[in-house]
């Protein structure tokens, strides 16, 4: 596994860094979100990392490109951002993460129903990136 290889999701079909150069990398992720129907998307990001301290890094990642599997688009997902920092508190590493992601609108009248299912889905997404991070972690500590 490679520095800036994202640890494995399970929402993360398929992953692969497409081009490195210094400080910067070009990654393709297939994500799959899954709610009433299961979306998958082609993406595309640019991340980059920037050393602030020798106890600081962050890091940003921006999706240039995202594309529903099979053509369609629904407007389900438009953006997608994480901003990442990596702090060292002593022997450990303090991680803050926040993410960004921008979808159509939701109708007024559905509102009501769709809106708590959006934020489940947003709440379980970054649960889900956080708990596979730890794992990656305490794999590599060992």
């Amino acid at each position: 596994m490679y520095p800036g290889t994202p640890p494995a999701q399970e929402d993360v079909l398929e992953s692969r860094v497409m081009s490195r150069n210094g400080n910067t990398l070009r990654v393709y992720l297939k994500l799959a979100r899954s709610a009433i129907v299961t979306v998958v998307y082609d993406t595309e990001h640019d991340v980059t990392f920037t050393r602030h301290a020798p106890g600081m890094v962050t890091s940003r990642s921006v999706a240039t490109r995202i594309a529903e599997s099979g053509g369609g688009d629904r407007g389900f997902l438009w953006r997608l951002n994480s901003y990442w920092r990596y702090t060292q508190v002593g022997p450990d590493v303090r991680v803050d993460l926040e993410s960004l992601s921008l979808s159509r609108s939701v109708p007024r009248v559905a509102r009501a129903v769709a809106r708590p299912m959006i934020d489940r889905i947003a709440r379980e997404s970054l649960e889900r990136t956080l708990v596979s991070l730890q794992r990656f972690l305490q794999a590599a500590a060992v």
